[in-house]
């Protein structure tokens, strides 16, 4: 007899922000340039041996259940940051739209769709993920390459919710490319920049109660907020070396320069940054670049990183 393959040709992922933090909202957004999605439910229990009967009876006790996930998606606007950082200015309305360090992140629920091909199955087989925060994120810029970002999810649960109908994917506003990218050190327009990465981390905390009468986290605490980064230069090498024995402070200004009014302008202004390190690598014949590490933070009145987009497009316009 032939064996039925499940191909499951319709794979889409849809969000929602949710108003309260845990309570399943219906998603009806879609990423449109989602590049690889995972979801990971993890039931912990605990397995111990009894002194009873035969050797191989034991008590299983449940213990909690923890949800994370990962999203790698293409930039085209400035919208998701939000999850990132957790605050946005002027919703709604025309640009430019600024996204900053927030007192609390937004949350949401995530929905995951397959529809078989080929397949004995019926139906759309789903998966919904709730309560879910960015945990870490990175943003990259390297030649050769699209501008992507990864996002690192913790969250409240998983469910199995009804079906919902796959989207209509737009892909009206372009992504953005290394060469839309333009990297400002200090006074310097860095002309030799090959690749950048900006990395946040929100240090979130899964807190669990005794009474609660849940084997789900009551709240997912959110920590210091972290940025660091790293740049790989072939020049102006000297700057760099005197840079980072200097001791000092410095800022870093990221542009992505759309092609169009509606794609626009991000800005990300990055403070108070001081350099870790300046590795000095010399192998062969080989070009010398070097990969300097950053780490930023936030003072009175500025926050560590801003973001700031035009566009001839609303908020409410704006794609993921």
């Amino acid at each position: 007899m032939q064996e039925k393959v499940s191909e499951y040709i319709d794979r889409y992922v849809l969000f929602k922000g949710e108003g309260t933090w845990g309570t399943w909202n219906a998603p009806d957004t879609f990423p449109n340039y989602l590049l690889e999605f995972e979801g990971t439910t993890t039931e912990e229990r605990d397995d111990q041996p009894i002194i009873a009967g035969a050797p191989d009876l034991k008590a299983r006790t449940f213990q909690e259940e923890g949800v994370v996930a990962r999203m790698l998606m293409q930039v085209v606007s400035s919208k998701i940051f939000e999850y990132c950082l957790g605050s946005h200015a002027v919703a709604n309305t025309a640009s430019p739209f600024t996204i900053g360090i927030g007192s609390t992140l937004p949350s949401m629920s995530i929905y995951r769709g397959l529809q078989p091909g080929a397949s004995g199955e019926t139906g759309t087989i789903s998966v919904g993920y709730y309560g879910m925060k960015v945990d870490t994120w990175e943003l990259t810029l390297e030649k050769g390459e699209d501008v992507v970002l990864e996002l690192n999810f913790a969250g409240k649960g998983c469910t199995v919710p009804s079906a919902m109908a796959k989207p209509s994917v737009s892909v009206t506003i372009p992504t953005f490319g290394f060469y839309h990218g333009e990297v400002v050190y200090g006074p310097t327009t860095l002309a030799y920049l090959n690749r950048i990465a900006l990395s946040g981390n929100n240090n979130l905390d899964a807190r669990l109660s005794a009474g609660s009468l849940t084997f789900r986290p009551v709240k997912l605490r959110e920590g210091e907020r972290q940025l660091t980064g790293r740049m790989s230069i072939d020049s102006p090498l000297s700057t760099f070396a005197t840079d980072v024995l200097a001791r000092g402070e410095s800022s870093i200004i990221v542009y992505l320069r759309g092609s169009t009014a509606n794609q626009g302008t991000l800005t990300f202004t990055i403070r108070n940054i001081a350099l870790d390190e300046y590795p000095d690598p010399i192998r062969g014949l080989d070009a010398i670049e070097a990969e300097i590490p950053f780490s930023a933070r936030g003072s009175v009145g500025y926050d560590m990183i801003q973001l700031v987009q035009t566009s001839a497009l609303t908020w409410a316009q704006l794609p993921y």
